[in-house]
């Protein structure tokens, strides 16, 4: 008996096996029919969670549910109202049930879709869900701010800030718009829905300036101009 290992390409093909002895002599060919292995089964995508997906912009967390994920798999999200492919998604949880993905859908109603390919090619299809708007927070609104002038002055100051819908974590950003210099994140030292408190320091020049509240959710109340006299 003569063992010898090859590997054979995953082909349906015919081969055939010769012996040729050291002295020329050869054994008659031997048929041998090489057949590819059966796939495994392909995955399937039994529901997603939540569903609908609730708007918002920011990353949440999104589960996909079935069986027969493989490592490696490609999870694909579409955009199916705005034609738009996310490929290749990162998970933080992979299981032969279940995947775990935390994408941003942002906060308008679209239909989306997901679809598991595994390394072999084999897929599950496009499992359609929807992603439904919410509503947002008011908008925050600016109304006037005081001092105004504010006198010039090479030390802090309190500077107030008045209007609505200021929500806790908002950026207030100030801005030197005669030297054209930005100063985000400003620290409060009193915050409320109507008024925001801050202790800048203007300087001592006569300048144009601006301030800025934006909310956590991203909405701006657009800048507020005001002088530095």
């Amino acid at each position: 008996m003569l063992l010898a290992n090859f590997g054979f390409p995953a082909v349906s093909a015919v081969w055939s096996v010769q012996i040729v002895n050291p002295d020329g002599g050869k054994s008659n060919p031997y048929s041998i029919q090489v057949q590819p292995a059966a796939p495994g089964a392909g995955p399937t995508i039994t529901s997603v969670s939540p569903n609908p997906v609730p708007g918002c912009n920011c990353s949440q967390t999104f589960n996909v549910y079935g069986s027969n994920f493989v490592a490696g798999a490609n999870v694909t999200l579409r955009d199916l109202t705005a034609n738009q492919t996310f490929s290749n998604r990162q998970s933080n949880y992979f299981s032969a049930g279940q995947i775990t993905l935390n994408p941003n859908f942002n906060n308008v109603s679209h239909t989306w879709s997901v679809e598991v390919i595994s390394p072999d090619g084999q897929t599950s299809g496009q499992f359609q869900f929807q992603v439904t708007a919410t509503t947002q927070n008011p908008v925050p609104t600016i109304s006037s701010v005081a001092p105004n002038p504010v006198p010039g002055c090479n030390c802090s100051q309190t500077f107030n800030v008045y209007g609505s819908n200021f929500v806790a974590g908002a950026n207030v950003t100030l801005r030197d718009l005669t030297a054209n210099q930005t100063f985000s994140n400003r620290q409060s030292s009193y915050f409320s829905a109507g008024q925001i408190t801050l202790n800048p320091n203007f300087n001592n020049v006569s300048h144009t300036w601006s301030v800025e509240v934006i909310n956590p959710d991203g909405q701006t109340s657009g800048q507020f101009q005001f002088q530095v006299q």
